[in-house]
């Protein structure tokens, strides 16, 4: 069988082998502990190569045949259903086994390339010098990836540092000075989410609700992972324009 292979494949299997253990009867009751697969079976939507063979056999109730499938419950000492997930263990750990079905879900072979890539990503993500700002908040990739987030003008500037903030403005000429108005540093990311004095009052907001967890300052990531609702509302009641206006 397929090294890889579910409760489902072996369900094929059950069914390919109808014929071989039936004598010429033709009436079959096939046991199984996966509801996911009878589940599936009954779905109309569904149409994996595995599910199809199975629907191919199950078909043959047309034919005259008295083919059901039902499901038994899993490690309650069944000894037929026990003995079968020991030897579909011993199967897909013996390399000297030839596979008896070889095609591997589609479903399977995308998590595999996600999986993959995400793996890749996180090689170059590590290592690239470039970033440094985002890479405070997503060290991690696969985070990164199952985080959904709602993404706004203000809190893309403050997640890559990119946008209307004075010491980036600076770097490229386009302001004059780095310094925040409020006169208490240069106006970087870090000053307006930890420091700027013109928001002080949106700041404590958020202090008071990190502070139910964990004490202040906390970290880049932790202020987006642990507390994004508060976080995103405080980056978002910023007003960039008011806040540099001269």
């Amino acid at each position: 069988m397929y090294k890889q292979s579910s409760g489902t494949t072996g369900d094929t299997e059950g069914t390919r082998s109808i014929k071989q253990h039936t004598n010429g009867r033709q009436k079959a009751t096939i046991y199984t502990d996966s509801q996911t697969t009878l589940s599936m079976l009954q779905n109309s939507k569904i149409h994996t190569n595995i599910i199809e063979d199975i629907r191919q056999w199950y078909e043959m109730k047309k034919a005259g045949w008295q083919i059901a499938l039902r499901w038994v419950k899993a490690h309650t000492g069944t000894r037929g259903n026990e003995m079968v997930d020991t030897l579909a263990k011993k199967a897909t750990t013996n390399g000297a086994i030839t596979e008896s079905y070889a095609k591997i879900p589609k479903r399977a072979v995308l998590r595999q390339l996600e999986e993959v890539s995400a793996r890749k990503w996180q090689r170059s993500w590590t290592q690239t010098t470039k970033d440094s700002t985002t890479k405070e908040y997503f060290p991690d990739i696969e985070v990164r990836l199952k985080m959904k987030l709602k993404l706004t003008g203000n809190l893309s500037t403050i997640l890559t540092g990119h946008g209307n903030i004075k010491a980036y403005l600076h770097r490229f000429n386009i302001s004059g000075e780095q310094t925040c108005p409020c006169g208490e540093g240069d106006q970087t990311t870090d000053h307006i989410i930890y420091d700027c004095a013109a928001l002080k009052e949106e700041r404590d907001r958020l202090r008071a609700a990190v502070n139910k967890t964990e004490d202040w300052p906390t970290s880049k990531r932790n202020l987006l992972q642990r507390h994004y609702k508060e976080f995103s509302k405080f980056i978002n009641s910023i007003s960039f324009e008011e806040l540099n206006a001269e």
